[in-house]
């Protein structure tokens, strides 16, 4: 899924290396979108590259006013708000940003990310509750998407926090068994694997702690883990 986003603008411009996944336009969004849009986009990606967050978002908004029927409507729309987040202004984010993009564009990649980001927001604020709830559903829409693998990784982090360490294992055991691995997802799951693996050996499981490792080492570098 990571493959289908533009790394650089090229197109776009230089500046979109420093923009992470979740702040890039698909490939295919952007092969089909107007010079004029893409002008837009560009003004407004530079302003949101030097920090300028504020005037960023202005833009963000000036496109969707124009293009509000372009294929990067709802990419604007996210990137509005991830400005309003940048600027502390996560409550008004989520419900005039993230949602929106999921209310009007459904079936779009950016209401998945959407979905997952309205979670990320609502656990920055320490909402651990609405953030479970929220990562939870974006799971259950799009198990097989990137950001499943990410809600599912900081549902852990929620879990060790509320001292909920059966849910927390659980979200181990299927980052570790069920979750087909990828390139890109590799950091999450070979981690949940270890954090797995030790898990058991603390409580005297050898048996299913081995069995955790040896999905993600082999021969001398499982020697090397367990020793």
């Amino acid at each position: 899924v990571l493959t289908v986003l533009i790394v650089c603008w090229g197109a776009l411009s230089d500046s979109a290396i420093s923009l992470t996944y979740l702040e890039q336009i698909p490939a295919e969004t952007y092969a089909k979108t107007r010079e004029v849009e893409r002008n837009q986009l560009k003004v407004a990606e530079k302003f949101y590259i030097k920090g300028e967050y504020k005037a960023a978002a202005s833009e963000y908004e000036k496109f969707i006013t124009l293009y509000k029927r372009s294929r990067a409507a709802p990419y604007a729309q996210l990137m509005w708000s991830h400005c309003l987040i940048k600027q502390r202004r996560v409550y008004t984010a989520i419900r005039d940003g993230f949602q929106p993009v999921i209310d009007y564009w459904p079936d779009s990649h950016e209401a998945t990310l959407a979905g997952y980001l309205i979670g990320r927001s609502y656990q920055s604020a320490g909402e651990l509750l609405n953030a479970q709830k929220t990562y939870s559903r974006a799971i259950a829409a799009d198990p097989a998407h990137y950001t499943s693998v990410l809600a599912k990784w900081n549902l852990a982090e929620i879990y060790r926090i509320r001292k909920e360490q059966v849910k927390r294992v659980k979200i181990w055991e299927d980052l570790t068994f069920k979750t087909k691995r990828t390139k890109d997802n590799s950091y999450y799951t070979t981690h949940a694997a270890s954090y797995l693996g030790q898990h058991y050996f603390y409580l005297g499981n050898f048996q299913e702690g081995l069995k955790a490792l040896e999905t993600t080492y082999k021969n001398i570098s499982l020697i090397r883990r367990l020793y």
